[in-house]
């Protein structure tokens, strides 16, 4: 049985159970269920894709960036805001990071600063899904912490200093 988006079942079955399934799993893996059941066979195709990509890039890069924190920055034909949230990543007080670009099959890349926490990677094609971005990114580390900037964004200087501070302390 194949149960589709516009199926009135689905939102009925997460309304009815979604309180009861968040309160015994938490919000992210009854987040996870709710697309397994709308996308299917797509999500299934999406992951594969990803597995593909990791292990591409993988025998690319050859050893993992790895350092403390690894700042993931995806991307796809921004080429100025780009440089401007990479700047603002390359910039942080806490200085034992890399920082890894993923961009999401669009080419064309600026000319980005030399620095050598900045490791950058294409997927072979744009998957369309922003979270594939991410996902490659996360897959390519061994960090111990993994932080999120979209490309649209900048940091304060400070920033990753206090957040890391804040997960120390608990």
């Amino acid at each position: 049985v194949r149960v589709g988006v516009g199926s009135s079942i689905v939102p009925t079955l997460m309304i009815k159970f979604g309180a009861a399934l968040r309160a015994r799993v938490g919000l992210w893996p009854a987040y996870e269920m709710r697309n397994r059941v709308l996308f299917g066979v797509g999500g299934l195709r999406v992951r594969l894709i990803e597995r593909h990509e990791v292990a591409r890039l993988r025998a690319a890069l050859g050893s993992p960036p790895s350092a403390t924190v690894c700042t993931i920055i995806p991307t796809y034909r921004r080429p100025e805001l780009l440089v401007r949230a990479i700047r603002s990543a390359l910039a942080q007080t806490f200085r034992d990071q890399v920082v890894v670009v993923v961009d999401d099959g669009g080419g064309g890349l600026p000319l980005l600063p030399d620095d050598p926490r900045l490791h950058v990677v294409s997927l072979s094609r744009n998957t369309q899904r922003c979270g594939v971005a991410r996902n490659v990114g996360i897959r390519l580390t061994q960090s111990r912490f993994i932080a999120f900037l979209d490309d649209d964004n900048e940091w304060l200087p400070e920033h990753l200093s206090l957040a890391i501070e804040a997960l120390e302390s608990g």
